[in-house]
């Protein structure tokens, strides 16, 4: 209970300035979440394979349910996707920082420029905190929030809030995933 009302609290905190002063469109970048979310799902699935997909399900159904077996691959491929992921952050801000770069020629647009590299890095370590840092340590079954070595311990219960923002997440990547073959 004390985790739950912490993440509330946590969210209230940061969302919560964000939504109220009407900003919330300044922290969306459509090409930075393709590439953030895109490169970790490539390579991914470059590495993995079917377990991938399998990977894909298991963390709906436990967005949904709340528990899960706990299983060494899919924590592994978490935790790759959490490294993943926030490679793909550092790439992205580096590419908005040079596209940025390319035109100094109005000074205006220099501050929306550095507003806009960072989002991609801001993406990253969303995804990767919220997303699947928390699928790693379900996976590996351990209650204490670090991954497990050589035994497994019944699974911890995952707050009904960063269940709902997993959920999300995963939507929000579906949907991009979407656009970007739409495009």
């Amino acid at each position: 209970m004390i985790r739950l009302s912490t993440l509330i609290i946590i969210l209230i905190l940061s969302v919560g300035p964000i939504v109220s002063s009407g900003f919330l469109f300044a922290f969306i970048d459509i090409p930075s979440m393709a590439l953030v979310l895109g490169v970790p799902f490539g390579l991914l699935l470059y590495c993995y394979g079917n377990d991938l997909f399998a990977f894909t399900w298991k963390a709906f159904l436990l967005s949904i349910e709340g528990n899960v077996e706990p299983n060494q691959r899919m924590s592994e491929i978490a935790m790759m996707g959490r490294k993943f992921v926030l490679s793909a952050g550092i790439i992205c801000s580096v590419r908005n920082w040079i596209m940025m770069f390319q035109d100094l020629s109005d000074p205006s647009k220099i501050g929306v420029g550095m507003a806009v590299s960072l989002l991609g890095l801001i993406y990253a370590i969303a995804c990767s905190y919220f997303v699947f840092m928390p699928l790693e340590v379900a996976f590996s079954g351990d209650v204490t929030g670090v991954p497990a070595k050589d035994s497994y311990t019944p699974p911890s219960e995952i707050p009904m809030l960063l269940r709902t923002l997993q959920l999300l997440v995963l939507m929000l990547c579906f949907i991009i995933l979407l656009n970007v073959l739409a495009c």
